[in-house]
């Protein structure tokens, strides 16, 4: 049903910038929440903060589905703590994904990633 505006005006659908932005935001949204509950884990005495945030992440990515998947593959990215299998399981979600922006934001996550792949390695050599 398309949302009316007054006097029977119809609005306008969303732009694809708007959509990506919105996106975006569930993104950093989530990367606060990983961080905020990595810290209270670390706190906790359940291992050092990075340790607890990659196990955070590897649990959300590994249980969640769809497009809550993907968007936490773009927050782990966002971490620095995507993986090659991680990216796999966003392939997999893309199956049941219709939303234009998610997948965007998937496939560049996943570009992003490829092009930092040769330069993390010169950095660790």
């Amino acid at each position: 049903m398309t949302p009316f505006l007054p006097f029977g005006r119809p609005a306008a659908a969303p732009t694809v910038k708007a959509r990506l932005t919105a996106v975006m935001s569930e993104v950093r949204k989530a990367t606060r929440e990983a961080a905020q509950t990595a810290r209270s884990d670390a706190r906790r005495g359940k291992g050092s903060y990075a340790d607890c945030l990659a196990r955070l992440y590897e649990e959300w990515i590994r249980f969640s589905v769809g497009r809550a998947r993907l968007i936490h593959i773009a927050s782990a990215a966002e971490a620095g703590l995507l993986s090659l299998h991680h990216l796999q399981l966003g392939e997999q979600a893309l199956e049941h994904i219709d939303d234009h922006a998610v997948r965007t934001l998937f496939w560049a996550t996943a570009r992003r990633w490829q092009q930092a792949m040769p330069r993390m390695r010169e950095a660790s050599t």
